[in-house]
């Protein structure tokens, strides 16, 4: 592997980069503590896939929200906030992934037209934390697309205005392509929104510092 990406450097001028996503990286802090200390990434993002709710604690991309009922699955996502900001208080990372990813599948898939905005008290709560800890705030538009069930931004254009106001600016995009056709899906027009909200810059990360590219 080594000698592919030396033979990548010398055909073409790219900085290979280095970096890794962390779920629930507070289930088990000794081995995300472990696996941390034991590679010199450049980046870490941080994520919840999977919420401890009793009798549903898979991914809550295997979960039928439709059988869960919906007051439960307010109850469920209350819970999926609750666990971001325990996250973010103990965790060591330096992007925020996919804030309102859940919602993918709860309206997405099964329809419950549930706003995360009925959310925004706890939401203001974890991004002042971020902004605190100077953590940057990912954007994702792996939902963006023409026949998607969820046509948003993870997060939507209304929480990233809130995220401005409250004076965050740290910002990273990502298409979460898992397939290369998808890849900087729906990027035009996400840099679009970011302009119009009065964003300058969005962010990657070398060496686990915060590296500024202008939006033009």
């Amino acid at each position: 592997a080594s000698s592919d990406v030396s033979e990548a450097q010398r055909q073409f001028p790219l900085n290979i980069l280095k970096g890794i996503e962390i779920g629930e990286g507070f289930w088990h802090p000794e081995v995300t503590e472990k696996i941390i200390a034991e590679n010199e990434f450049d980046v870490i993002v941080s994520s919840v896939h999977a919420v401890k709710f009793t009798g549903y604690e898979i991914p809550y991309s295997k979960i039928d929200f439709e059988k869960m009922g919906r007051e439960t699955t307010l109850e469920y996502i209350s819970r999926y906030f609750d666990d971001i900001l325990r996250m973010i208080r103990t965790c060591d990372f330096d992007i925020l992934a996919h804030l309102t990813c859940p919602f993918r599948y709860i309206n997405g898939k099964y329809n419950m037209n549930i706003d995360p905005m009925i959310y925004i008290d706890t939401i203001k709560v974890i991004l002042s934390e971020i902004i605190r800890q100077s953590k940057a705030l990912e954007i994702n538009t792996s939902c963006v697309f023409p026949t998607s069930g969820w046509n948003e931004f993870m997060p939507q254009k209304q929480i990233l205005d809130i995220y401005k106001e409250m004076g965050g600016y740290l910002i990273t995009t990502a298409s979460d392509a898992h397939i290369a056709q998808n890849s900087a899906n729906s990027f035009d027009e996400l840099y679009s929104m970011l302009k119009s909200l009065g964003f300058i810059n969005t962010y990657y990360y070398k060496n686990r510092c915060a590296i500024p590219c202008a939006i033009k």
